[in-house]
């Protein structure tokens, strides 16, 4: 392939808003506040935790879903609603990301903030900006 030389239109793909992991399943006990990370284990949404084993993302959740002494489960075509993309997210007093971090993966300590720091066991996303008291970070 030959190296771009002038203005094409590029076609781009957003991820729906159901994210890859297609879950049809929260956990029993759990609340999954709209806008908060989750994370799936054994194929069940679930708030996201650091140092759970076997993990993987979720992602921003664009419902709040509460699973009370059973597990929720949706009905066939009707996924948790999740969404990737880049969010605002708090840091951790004391092991803040700086801008020398800006393109790198930096991971969650919890489901609203980011670390510098990772740590066995944790979901990372890369640091797309700082600003206003806010990592943005892609998931």
């Amino acid at each position: 392939m030959a190296a771009q030389t002038g203005e094409i239109q590029r076609v781009g793909w957003a991820l729906p808003e159901s994210a890859p992991n297609k879950a049809h399943t929260v956990l029993a006990g759990q609340t999954l506040w709209a806008g908060s990370l989750s994370m799936m284990v054994a194929g069940k949404i679930r708030t996201y935790v650091s140092g759970t084993a076997n993990l993987s993302m979720g992602g921003v959740m664009q419902r709040t879903y509460v699973a009370g002494g059973t597990d929720l489960v949706l009905p066939e075509g009707e996924p948790v609603v999740m969404k990737r993309g880049v969010f605002g997210f708090l840091g951790l007093t004391g092991d803040l990301p700086t801008e020398a971090d800006i393109g790198k993966s930096i991971p969650f300590i919890d489901n609203n903030t980011v670390k510098k720091t990772l740590a066995i066991n944790e979901l990372t996303g890369v640091l797309r900006h700082i600003q206003g008291g806010y990592f943005w970070v892609a998931i």
